[in-house]
């Protein structure tokens, strides 16, 4: 006779297997479905029909492979039981993860005779974290991205706080990054910026955070640790050392080699601000600062330097607003032949009508970093052949024989920048040979043979090249063999002290006689003192320029000057309009 309390809970069971919001399959001991409930049926989209008496493995992803499926059964036969997440797949081929755990059945002396499966699917809870790790993490380093790092280091500042400790922040800087990014491809690049990431979560402590704020810039939050809490200063210097050696070795890539280094800038809280958006922006100052220094190195932020980076971005603005306004103009330095006292040319000097009186020492700096210098050198370039041929329609050709210019590197490295010079001397109708181009070491180092290529066509425009800047570099020799130069000048710094010191004497006369070798012209600038221009003149010298004969003047200044002194540049003992008489055959009067 049918027991009624077993006949009452077996319809019990079978109601609750088949209501449960959870997944179930039943199988034998050979994994051959047996049963399912409809909860099952609803995630998979297969149908009891479906999937009863198949094997368990129709469920399988291929996203497993066979060593994760042993591990599962090692440990139901082991302990029998294994949960943990798996991808499985729906009746229409689509792969999910879930929940799934796994329970053995043993039935008497015949052990485990059946297995129970129940699973959740965690779709939602997975594209979650994946929304989670979007917003928050790097996508090409998998580190924490600005937002995560300025959370965690609010969290860090207000236990700081509370404590009464202090913390470090570190920003770091990748000097030559851009250079490798910009001729190997971005391929290379991203590869760079891994490997970067996984030298420096090896100088990292657990407890500190390695961050990537974009680009080449990366970030670490060192809090005070346990029986860490000394000076936090020297925690931060050593992790700095520690990271400059790290990143010194070279990066290896497709079979080449390179060497990155790292600027990096510092900041303690409470000592440097008080809040996350300023201890960033503190280290961040602080490693542009480091970067002035010359790179490859770290500094520690110093309030006075807040004082020059307001002062950088206001020149950054006003430099702006200066090109959408014309608010250049250009002086001219005479060149004065040594021997004779002859002008030979003018060299065209940028300034800025500003109000704040920047020099050009501190605003074309900022010009070059923005590469706003390409717009402004354009302009100089258009202004200076337009001035010469108003002092060639004015009948002073012959005593301005021609205008040197000055080229930045951002701007030689254009494409076009050949053509630039074709079509303004042709726009403004000056001759080839009365324009001279100064180039400094710092243009021609990327690449030889498209330098070579350019300087080449340069020269069949007919334009003048000249060397800026000699020996200030460090490849100045190699220079010399590989592109043709008309002209080479002596940096004022050799020619400051030739007359107190022996080895800037004795360095000067070696250019010169390596120039008149090379059968170059040598110029001279930052010619103040007879003294100076004596031992210029003696060593054969061909120019100089400097305010021994003429600071640098607007346009109608320069003509008035020559027709004051009948097209000559007198020395001058105090500067312009002071000038007397100079013995040009010979040396002065001791």
């Amino acid at each position: 006779m049918e027991n009624p309390a077993l006949a009452n809970w077996q319809s019990l069971s079978a109601a609750i297997f088949d209501r449960c919001t959870e997944g179930i399959v039943v199988t034998d001991s050979r994994s051959v479905v047996l049963r399912v409930n409809q909860a099952f049926c609803r995630m998979t989209g297969f149908s009891i029909q479906d999937i009863v008496g198949k094997s368990s493995g129709t469920l399988q992803s291929g996203r497993h492979d066979k060593a994760f499926y042993r591990k599962i059964w090692r440990t139901l036969r082991k302990r029998g039981h294994w949960s943990g997440e798996i991808w499985s797949r729906r009746k229409n081929g689509e792969i999910y993860p879930e929940w799934l755990s796994i329970s053995a059945i043993v039935s008497g002396e015949k052990g485990h005779t059946h297995y129970v499966g129940i699973f959740i699917d965690i779709s939602g809870q997975k594209q979650a974290q994946e929304i989670h790790r979007l917003a928050f993490h790097d996508q090409l380093t998998g580190l924490p991205n600005r937002p995560l790092l300025e959370d965690r280091l609010k969290l860090a500042i207000s236990a700081a706080h509370r404590s009464g400790q202090r913390l470090g922040v570190l920003v770091i800087d990748l000097d030559n990054f851009k250079s490798i990014n910009d001729s190997m491809g971005h391929q290379v690049g991203d590869a760079l910026l891994k490997q970067v990431a996984s030298r420096l979560n090896k100088c990292i402590r657990a407890g500190d955070t390695l961050a990537r704020l974009g680009g080449d810039e990366f970030i670490i939050l060192l809090p005070a640790l346990g029986e860490e809490l000394m000076d936090v200063s020297r925690s931060a210097t050593a992790a700095a050392e520690k990271i400059g050696t790290v990143l010194s070795m070279p990066f290896a890539f497709n079979g080449y080699e390179f060497v990155i280094t790292p600027s990096i800038g510092i900041t303690i809280y409470p000592d440097d601000a008080d809040n996350a958006s300023d201890l960033m922006r503190n280290a961040d100052t602080a490693m542009y600062h480091a970067k002035k220094l010359g790179r490859n190195t770290h500094q520690f932020y110093k309030a006075k330097m807040n004082i020059v980076a307001l002062e950088r971005l206001q020149i950054e603005h006003e430099l702006r607003k200066a090109l959408e306004c014309s608010a250049f103009t250009l002086y001219y330095q005479p060149k004065v032949e040594t021997h004779t006292g002859k002008p030979m040319g003018v060299e065209a000097l940028l300034r800025w009508n500003n109000n704040h009186h920047f020099p050009p020492s501190r605003f074309i700096p900022v010009a070059e970093e923005t590469g706003m210098i390409v717009a402004i050198g354009t302009w100089v370039l258009k202004e200076a052949c337009r001035q010469k041929k108003r002092w060639d329609q004015s009948g002073l050709g012959n005593i301005i024989s021609h205008i040197a210019v000055n080229v930045s590197p951002h701007q030689f490295q254009q494409a076009d920048f050949v053509q630039l010079v074709s079509g303004i001397l042709e726009e403004s109708a000056v001759a080839p040979p009365a324009l001279e181009l100064e180039l400094t070491e710092g243009a021609l180092v990327d690449n030889i043979q498209e330098t070579a290529a350019k300087l080449q066509a340069l020269k069949a425009l007919g334009v003048r090249l000249a060397l800026d800047d000699f020996g200030t570099g460090y490849s100045s020799l190699s220079y010399l063999k590989h592109f043709s130069f008309d002209a080479l000048k002596i940096d004022q710094s050799f020619v400051r002290d030739i007359p107190t010191d022996p080895n800037d004497a004795t360095i000067a006369a070696t250019i010169i006689a390596m120039a008149k070798t090379l059968r170059m012209n040598v110029i001279a600038e930052g010619v103040e003192t007879l003294a100076q221009l004596d031992f210029l003149r003696s060593h054969g010298c061909d120019q100089c320029q400097g305010y021994l004969f003429s600071r640098p003047l607007p346009p109608e200044a320069l003509v008035s000057y020559l027709a004051e002194n009948n097209g000559r540049f007198p020395v001058a003992e105090t500067g312009i309009g002071s000038g007397h008489d100079y013995n040009w055959s010979g040396p002065a009067a001791e």
